[in-house]
């Protein structure tokens, strides 16, 4: 059974790389991540990982805060490419001021 991980992202250096190693150790195959717009190392950390073949990094340019399409589309990623026999949404965003 192949699980895959989606998470929405933004600015999260501080937990992102104890998040996936947490949830690779639980059994994770592979992490579809999107990055929205974030000004840290985020991206940095989830290309490492990327490089490692267990993540798919997209950036998204936008910043129109729809979260229903950027879900959907990397859930659908998850099944139609990665041939996931489950997918679980990972929502690790806190957000500004949080």
């Amino acid at each position: 059974m192949k699980l895959v991980m989606t998470l929405l992202v933004r600015d999260e250096q501080d937990i992102i790389r104890e998040n996936i190693e947490y949830h690779r150790s639980q059994g994770v195959d592979y992490f579809i991540v999107t990055d929205n717009k974030s000004v840290d190392l985020t991206p940095n950390y989830l290309q490492e990982y990327e490089k490692k073949g267990i993540l798919h990094y997209i950036f998204g340019g936008n910043d129109n805060h729809n979260q229903h399409t950027w879900v959907t589309r990397i859930a659908r990623m998850a099944y139609v490419e990665q041939g996931a026999d489950l997918v679980i949404n990972n929502e690790s965003f806190i957000g500004a001021g949080a």
